[in-house]
């Protein structure tokens, strides 16, 4: 995936098949699943807890909006783009993913 953003990562992850509904678009319910995983994929990247001997890493997810701007289709890689809007004392707030089918 050589695409590139202004802000944030990209984060390749692939859909499979049983991620789909019935018409070939991504299930609404894999979506969150498909941003949770990108962000495990990108703190893995930087080191965190991704091996026994890596810092541990412990969040808990008040809330989740997600924007459905264009239906992910059929399977393969997906690029799904985070980025982080505010970071407080406590808490973060992310950025919308958008990705690219």
């Amino acid at each position: 995936m050589s695409e590139s953003v202004d802000y944030g990562v990209l984060i390749p992850l692939d859909v499979y098949f049983d991620d789909l509904d019935p018409y070939g678009m991504l299930h609404n319910s894999r979506y969150t699943v498909m941003v949770e995983r990108a962000w495990n994929t990108y703190a893995f990247s930087l080191g965190f807890g991704a091996f026994e001997e890596a810092k541990p890493t412990h969040y808990v997810v008040k809330a989740v909006g997600i924007v459905f701007d264009l239906p992910v289709t059929g399977n393969g890689e997906f690029a799904v783009h985070l980025w982080t809007e505010r970071v407080g004392r406590t808490s973060a707030t992310t950025g919308l993913p958008r990705g690219q089918p």
